[in-house]
């Protein structure tokens, strides 16, 4: 009989949620390793001192690897995989909150920036040229929209992951087929029926129920 392993964002299977946020944290990691090399803090999440900039980077640039794991592991119903997905999620997380608690220090100075000691020894080109913009108060604004709308979603995925990992974990891998939606919809792959009746070839994703969460 099928089991219920639930679905994410609404309408999408969990399992399927998961490969696509791997591919999402992917290319996030390609793009915060091109921000690390053009130090353009546009290119990484948070970054407004050159400390927070480079750790930010580093960071999200893992993703290009712990992000493949997790399409790995949801590919074949890895828990190894998806267990060190999970961890680089939290990880990226808390790395944020802790880049984002410490850039509002730093803009916290902005609108006095230019006319500080502090910036003749502290060269810091971003908050020079916001700054002298007056966009202070705009930037802080939408950096904080941006982190609450960002966290909120990572918290999310966190649960959404770690309910993955707890099923992958409790089941052997041979009970890990059930007839249900397809992993890539419109793929054309066999159903589980099929399978079963000799009907079909051995289907390379195995397919869950999907049930409203």
């Amino acid at each position: 009989m099928g089991e219920n392993l639930g679905r994410c964002c609404i309408c999408v299977p969990t399992r399927l949620g998961v490969f696509m946020l791997g591919i999402f944290i992917f290319l996030s990691g390609l793009v915060c390793l091109i921000g690390l090399f053009l130090q353009d803090v546009r290119f990484i999440s948070g970054g407004y001192s050159h400390a927070t900039m480079i750790v930010s980077g580093i960071v999200g640039s893992l993703g290009m690897i712990f992000g493949f794991l997790g399409c790995l592991g949801a590919h074949d119903n890895s828990a190894r995989y998806i267990l060190a997905f999970l961890a680089y999620y939290g990880l990226r997380t808390a790395t944020n909150v802790a880049v984002f608690t410490a850039d509002m220090i730093t803009l916290a100075k902005c609108e006095t920036w230019l006319q500080s000691s502090e910036s003749e020894q502290n060269w810091n080109p971003t908050l020079e040229t916001i700054s002298a913009q007056g966009l202070c108060q705009w930037t802080r604004y939408c950096y904080v929209t941006a982190f609450t709308v960002d966290f909120l979603l990572s918290a999310y995925f966190i649960l959404i992951i770690l309910k993955y990992y707890q099923f992958l974990n409790s089941k052997p891998a041979s009970l890990l087929r059930f007839p249900g939606d397809s992993f890539v919809p419109g793929a054309g792959y066999k159903s589980f029926e099929e399978e079963a009746d000799g009907r079909g070839e051995k289907e390379p994703f195995p397919r869950y129920a999907g049930g409203g969460v």
